[in-house]
């Protein structure tokens, strides 16, 4: 809900500085626990396309996000806890 207010009002100048902020934090929270990574990709790659020219900062933020997803996938809890250990 933060994220598509804060996309939506981006006309603003407080929204416009955290756009991007609110979108980073949501895939890092919920993509590094949960992996999923189809949907987080697309979320990162619309993030990356809709930065302005020259924000190379908050590009290296999308694409850190890219390989942490990577990650957390091949190293998820839920394939640890789903994982059968039986002797």
């Amino acid at each position: 809900m933060v994220v598509l207010l804060t996309f939506s009002l981006k006309k603003f100048p407080l929204f416009q500085k955290v756009k991007d902020y609110t979108l980073l934090l949501f895939i890092f929270a919920l993509y590094s626990v949960i992996p999923v990574t189809g949907f987080g990709v697309i979320l990162s790659i619309l993030g990356i396309g809709q930065l302005e020219q020259g924000e190379k900062k908050k590009f290296g933020l999308y694409f850190l996000a890219l390989i942490v997803m990577q990650l957390a996938s091949s190293l998820s809890i839920l394939d640890i806890v789903s994982r059968d250990l039986s002797i």
